[in-house]
């Protein structure tokens, strides 16, 4: 069979009993009846192994799981060997027929394995499809743990069948690691034949994507703070203090709220007031960290009001 194996489920009667151990009353040889029968007991699961003719009806050769009084190659009452269930039996209730076409995995692990720095910090691993692949799994551990993993078996972290993507960010949401921990990250190329080889690079998580300021423009009135969205943004936090000592923190409550799309806010004040701005993101991923306008942890620029 084209594929390999297959499963059949059928409902257990007591008439498929004798037969498949070919008792009493039973066609030789281990073929199964084509009758309802008497419920013997629940459901049972076979696996197909291919298919034959005999007296011009089609069967299922399967394999079964009932030990040595079980099948075709019999000895006295010993019985070893396959059993033969029609293809239209009238008792299967599931079965999942062998693939028409065998589909080969990916004979080549994924090139282009390297590691870079974006953003201010995020670890990006970029990759380069192997051929036949129609999936990429990636899975990262603990650069100690590495070994435990460089197998084609291993369960995949994330998952991406856009051929358009070639590059995976890291950061604490997608990785369970904490921002700065060097990690070992694994691709593969996946398709419905199954797992294709592993290839692997270290690096190093990074944080959650912040927004950067593009601008403040002093205007009569106010300051025009415009900064650069991001695709995973939900929104933009801002805050602004005339004093440059004013560090916000995790908990600080931002003075304004800028929903995803909107990519400046109008800070307004008296004529001659001096602010120091600070932005940070809300993504898919969590919350960044507060940068100043310009990008920095500290010293933030000043910015006065016409």
């Amino acid at each position: 069979m084209q594929g390999g194996a297959a499963i059949l489920g059928i409902t257990v009667t007591n008439e498929f009993v004798v037969d498949a151990q070919g008792g009493v009353g039973g066609v030789s040889n281990g073929v199964i009846r084509n009758v309802s029968g008497t419920l013997y007991g629940g459901n049972h699961y076979v696996c197909i192994v291919g298919w034959k003719v005999i007296s011009s009806v089609e069967y299922w050769i399967v394999v079964n799981s009932w030990g040595t009084y079980n099948g075709d190659q019999h000895s006295g009452t010993s019985y070893l060997g396959y059993i033969y269930i029609p293809t239209n039996y009238s008792r299967i209730f599931q079965y999942s027929i062998p693939r028409t076409s065998y589909v080969t995995p990916p004979t080549a692990a994924p090139t282009g394995l390297t590691v870079s720095s974006i953003d201010g910090g995020i670890g990006r691993i970029n990759f380069t499809w192997p051929a036949g692949a129609t999936s990429i799994g990636i899975c990262g551990n603990s650069i100690n743990d590495r070994s435990n993993i460089m197998n084609e078996s291993m369960t995949d972290m994330w998952t991406t069948q856009d051929t358009s993507v070639t590059y995976l960010d890291i950061h604490p949401n997608n990785s369970n690691y904490p921002a700065g921990e060097p990690i070992y990250i694994w691709v593969r190329g996946i398709n419905a034949g199954g797992n294709g080889p592993v290839d692997g690079n270290v690096a190093t998580v990074g944080s959650v994507q912040n927004v950067y300021g593009a601008g403040i423009t002093a205007q009569v009135g106010k300051l025009h703070c415009t900064w650069t969205n991001r695709a995973d943004h939900i929104e933009t936090h801002v805050i602004a203090s005339t004093s440059p000592l004013d560090i916000p923190n995790a908990s600080s409550t931002p003075r304004a709220v800028i929903p995803k799309g909107t990519s400046y806010y109008d800070l307004t004040g008296p004529s001659g007031t001096t602010f120091y701005v600070w932005v940070r993101a809300k993504t898919v991923y969590g919350i960044s960290n507060w940068l100043t306008f310009e990008g920095g942890t500290s010293n933030p620029s000043p910015h006065t009001i016409l």
